[in-house]
């Protein structure tokens, strides 16, 4: 599953839905395993609907695991169920690992409503090595609620990235959203 080549979605949108009944984990979702240097996806909306009513969401990537190439002039919408119920663990609403060699540009991310995030989580890329550039955020703020049934931790939870590498670079990326831990009234 790993991709070579191009893909121009010319505006049309894809729609993800990440949803699991009775309690099961929802794990390991993504459309693309890895995209590969020469890859590029562009012209993309995409529509990321997290349900976390019945169970836990776990490893959910709306397009890649790991990007290797370009993802450029995309628009992401996430929509949550805003239960605080169950996590939300390992999530990203478009990249898993954007590597060093990765490029994600020109992009804006709408959260529809507040984002509930837990431990090892980032509503845009999970780990950042390579580079976010020209985006923009906006919509609801990223929470990580204490009253978790399961005792999930709530650390390591960011908007555009949860880590950055070292040679990581975030360039004109601008957030009217924040990252807010209700239980302490802290805002990140």
């Amino acid at each position: 599953r790993y991709f070579h080549g191009t893909i121009d979605f010319q505006g049309y949108k894809m729609i993800v839905y990440s949803a699991k009944s009775n309690g099961e984990t929802n794990t390991a979702y993504q459309k693309f395993a890895r995209i590969e240097t020469d890859a590029v996806i562009k012209n993309l909306v995409l529509e990321l609907h997290l349900n976390n009513n019945e169970g836990v969401n776990n490893s959910v990537q709306g397009i890649v695991g790991t990007n290797y190439g370009t993802i450029e002039n995309v628009m992401v919408n996430i929509h949550d169920t805003h239960n605080e119920k169950y996590t939300q663990v390992y999530t990203a609403a478009l990249v898993g690992s954007n590597a060093l060699q990765g490029r994600i540009r020109n992009f804006v991310l709408k959260l529809d409503g507040d984002l509930a995030l837990y431990y090892d989580s980032g509503a845009l890329v999970r780990l950042n090595y390579g580079t976010i550039e020209n985006g923009y955020v906006y919509g609801g703020n990223v929470t990580t609620p204490h009253n978790l049934e399961n005792g999930a931790d709530r650390r390591h939870v960011g908007i555009i990235q949860r880590y950055g590498g070292a040679k990581s670079v975030i360039n004109h990326v601008y957030s009217l959203s924040s990252v807010v831990h209700p239980q302490e009234n802290k805002y990140d």
